[in-house]
């Protein structure tokens, strides 16, 4: 995505208050003009031109879904149950966009679906900016909490998880670019109030799930 670059002449501003005299690019990530060389796990059709002019591309996919595999079967190979569900939590009500009632009657929701769908394991995986105000519910449920410090898109690696449930997030997106979706049957869809390019993400996970024939359902 093309990042516009906020608040970029506030920061100039307080760069010379220093004595460094700068100005940044209108754009943020690839699109900075600072950058020259750009690694990424996504295909160059998917960076938009623009930000490939006059730099050095270079797809690291291979390199990336290699390390995983590397990292998965040195600690996770033997641990994940067969026929299992990986669910992806959200800092929704430290964020302020939902109440803790709301929210945990949506993944109270979420876990009856998957429960529906013929599987009753289920390993959450914790969004980093959660705190513990949650933890208490989710032993409730019966959910096994993973280490919230593996990126969540290891565990697809595991041939026994099936389900993936999130907030259309940019693991699906993350996971389809590395290859690590073979083994998953459904995605469990739900959406978080005021998430960001949330008509983007929505367009390009549908995408993602046709071309890997995964179904995606969509939880209100």
């Amino acid at each position: 995505m093309q990042k516009k670059n906020l608040n970029r002449i506030q920061r100039s501003l307080i760069y010379a208050f220093h004595g460094v005299f700068f100005f940044d690019s209108s754009f943020r990530l690839f699109c900075n003009n600072k950058y020259k060389n750009i690694y990424s796990i996504f295909s160059i059709e998917k960076i938009p031109k623009c930000c490939l002019e006059d730099k050095n591309f270079l797809n690291i996919s291979y390199y990336v879904n290699k390390t995983f595999k590397n990292l998965h079967d040195l600690i996770l190979k033997e641990s994940i149950l067969p026929r299992s569900a990986l669910l992806l939590s959200h800092h929704a009500v430290e964020s302020k966009r939902m109440s803790e009632k709301k929210y945990r009657n949506m993944i109270s929701r979420i876990v009856k679906h998957i429960n529906y769908l013929g599987i009753t394991n289920i390993y959450l995986s914790k969004h980093h900016s959660e705190s513990e105000i949650n933890n208490k519910f989710y032993e409730a449920l019966g959910l096994n909490m993973l280490d919230f410090t593996c990126p969540a898109e290891l565990y697809l690696l595991s041939s026994q998880i099936k389900i993936v449930a999130q907030p259309y997030n940019s693991l699906p997106i993350i996971a389809d670019s590395l290859g690590i979706l073979e083994n998953v049957e459904y995605f469990l869809s739900f959406q978080i109030k005021n998430s960001p390019d949330i008509q983007l993400r929505k367009s390009l996970i549908n995408r993602i799930c046709a071309q890997n024939s995964i179904k995606n359902i969509h939880i209100d």
